[in-house]
């Protein structure tokens, strides 16, 4: 049988590349190394962040709002909630660049932000001087959920998922892509790469990599005492990205207590090396005493890994070697979850008309040859 597109990697963009193909009444597989849902990956631990007003770039805001969309589809069809709409909130010095991208994203995409007096977040212990907003229709996703979410949709659609099948190699042939595991040998027209840090194991691309290793932490006690407290980000002057938090999620499998991290590139992700004691624990402890009223510790930690692309944002295109039959999505530096649902429409797209009418043009390769 020769397939319509096989892809490589379900995990959260996979999945929903599946779910979308199949929905559309294409012959699609779907093929991952480890399970559905496992922790070798970049979208476990509990949450993510989803938001509009976009400090990385504006152009992303579009594709926001058609994610939105998506994920409300699912949860529709699925029946199960992945989205909890408690806000966020963005905490840091006037000037900060995260608060002025955020607030310039909202004003051009007309999006609620709110500013706040510190009053209103009462758990947080914040300099006088420092700005308060308050983004009112951000919150969190479930990755979990959503990622068996898409893979029994598209499963109910016609895919056919198939796990613990490690890919060894690929090859054009033709106007077929033929896929090689360590059990079986595949035929598609197109394939669509979703490997996440393993990508590399797969395909040489013309434009460097960084996997790295973040660490995710949650406290011992709930500050808030409340699950609708909003997430929050915190832009500290002088440190290189950003804190950011969520309530207690009791309705979520996993750790009890606020989740947080660091997000900015961790330190170098080395295949089959064990997870050390955090670097980070004395930064994410400072975070603790600094900006939180109640003595809070370090109960759980967890880790996955990010794919970085050179500059930050995201990588969605044919290989140009391969006679526009493979296609990767890569390069999510960690801010990609929260796009699930559009990336699974664009990557179909360019399965069924190599062409999208999603605006992701600036997620070209091309970008870095110029």
């Amino acid at each position: 049988m020769v397939f319509d597109a096989i892809v490589i990697g379900v995990g959260s963009m996979g999945a929903a590349t599946c779910y979308q193909l199949a929905k559309r009444g294409q012959r699609v597989l779907g093929l991952e190394q480890f399970g559905i849902v496992h922790d070798e990956g970049s979208h476990t631990g509990q949450s993510r962040i989803i938001r509009k007003a976009y400090f990385e770039h504006p152009d992303y805001v579009p594709l926001l709002e058609s994610a939105y969309a998506g994920w409300q589809t699912l949860e529709e069809e699925s029946g199960t909630q992945l989205y909890w709409p408690v806000g966020l909130a963005y905490f840091g010095e006037p000037g900060n660049p995260v608060l002025v991208e955020a607030q310039s994203s909202a004003q051009a995409y007309q999006l609620p932000l709110e500013r706040k007096p510190p009053s209103y977040f009462p758990s947080f212990q914040l300099p006088t001087d420092w700005e308060c907003w308050l983004e009112p229709e951000a919150g969190y996703l479930s990755p979990e959920l959503a990622i068996r979410a898409f893979a029994q949709m598209a499963q109910h659609h016609g895919a056919e998922i198939r796990t613990q099948q490690r890919v060894m190699d690929l090859e054009v042939a033709g106007t077929e892509v033929v896929v090689r595991t360590e059990q079986e040998e595949f035929k598609a027209r197109k394939l669509v790469i979703t490997a996440g840090a393993f990508i590399k194991d797969l395909v040489n691309l013309s434009v460097p990599l960084q996997v790295t290793r973040q660490y995710l932490a949650w406290t011992e006690t709930d500050p808030f005492g409340t699950p609708e407290a909003p997430c929050w980000v915190i832009a500290e002057p002088g440190t290189p990205g950003i804190y950011y938090g969520f309530p207690q999620t009791e309705h979520l499998p996993g750790p009890r207590g606020m989740k947080f991290g660091h997000h900015r590139p961790g330190d170098e992700w080395i295949p089959h090396l064990p997870d050390g004691i955090p670097a980070e624990t004395k930064v994410l402890n400072g975070v603790l005493d600094r900006y939180f009223h109640r003595d809070l510790t370090i109960g759980e930690w967890a880790t996955c890994k990010y794919t970085y692309s050179e500059d930050e944002h995201f990588i969605l295109d044919f290989l140009p070697e391969y006679n526009q039959q493979v296609i990767v999505a890569t390069g999510f530096s960690g801010h990609g979850f929260k796009f699930v649902p559009v990336i699974g429409e664009i990557l179909a797209d360019l399965v069924q008309k190599e062409s999208t009418e999603h605006p992701a043009g600036f997620l070209g390769l091309g970008r870095f040859s110029r």
